[in-house]
């Protein structure tokens, strides 16, 4: 399941990254690319540096609830919720870089940033990951929870 809800995320942040590589290169700012700007090529090496973590932590994920008998519920939740916010930071500095254009209805960039909140919220929240997370961490070291 967690490989499904993050596929839709990844891919909609795949086209993201896409689509502002085309952007950073067609929009021009004081007489120059956007592409040609150090600060742009850093947001493009952040985003898909994110990308690239967040796929690994949901790799693990699943490789671990299919090949050990763990209870991989903590590196579940931690895929989800590096993954939902990833794929809000990734299309959020898109929006950066479309400018004006970038919340504009009927463009790509927008919809996306839409969608993307309402998937954060179908497999949880981020606090009910972070709580998961960090149930599971207390529980790993034997630290109980007064009731």
């Amino acid at each position: 399941m967690i490989v499904q809800i993050f596929g839709k995320k990844y891919l909609y942040c795949l086209g993201t990254l896409e689509n502002s590589l085309t952007a950073a290169k067609n929009r021009r700012m004081f007489g120059s690319a956007l592409i040609d700007f150090q600060v742009t090529q850093f947001k493009l090496a952040e985003m898909a540096t994110e990308l690239d973590a967040a796929r690994l932590l949901v790799y693990r994920s699943a490789w671990m609830a299919d090949h050990m008998k763990v209870d991989s519920r903590k590196e579940s939740s931690m895929a989800k919720y590096y993954a939902c916010e990833t794929a809000q930071k990734v299309i959020d500095e898109a929006v950066q870089l479309y400018g004006g254009l970038g919340i504009v209805k009927r463009q790509r960039v927008e919809f996306l940033y839409r969608a993307i909140r309402a998937l954060r919220m179908v497999e949880g929240t981020t606090e009910i990951q972070k709580l998961t997370i960090a149930r599971q961490i207390l529980k790993e070291h034997g630290i109980a929870l007064r009731p």
